[in-house]
């Protein structure tokens, strides 16, 4: 990520999809990980403050991704 962006901190929670994995969700979208590596942590809030990093990375790249691929439908590339 570039170093002079400013991220905030985004809300970060897990929610219950009906599976037995362990979803996760911040701005919108989910994450799904195996419910045993979330019960390696001694609570929620530690593996939530454990994948934290993960997820912002992982958000930015979608967003860097879909910014990079409308460019290119606007100049008329391909997807």
């Amino acid at each position: 990520m570039p170093e002079k962006e400013v991220l905030l901190m985004r809300k970060i929670s897990i929610v219950d999809d009906g599976t037995l994995d362990t979803v996760v969700e911040c701005d919108g979208e989910r994450f799904r990980y195996d419910s045993g590596y979330r019960f390696g942590f001694d609570n929620d809030a530690a593996f939530l403050d454990a994948i934290r990093e993960e997820v912002e990375e992982e958000l930015y790249m979608r967003s860097e991704r879909h910014r990079e691929a409308q460019e290119s439908w606007f100049e008329g590339g391909t997807l």
